[in-house]
């Protein structure tokens, strides 16, 4: 399953928080960034 969430708002608890391979919170719009780069990452790693 491939699950990529990103949101611009802290929440408490997260429903996906159990099965996600990593989170980035708490560095403002910066998070975007690294979400994605650490995505795309992931995903060239897969590839090869």
């Amino acid at each position: 399953m491939k699950i990529l969430m990103l949101h611009g708002i802290n929440h408490d608890q997260s429903v996906f928080a159990e099965i996600v391979r990593g989170q980035i919170c708490g560095f403002g719009v910066e998070s975007y960034l690294l979400a994605l780069r650490a995505a795309a990452a992931v995903r060239q790693a897969r590839v090869g």
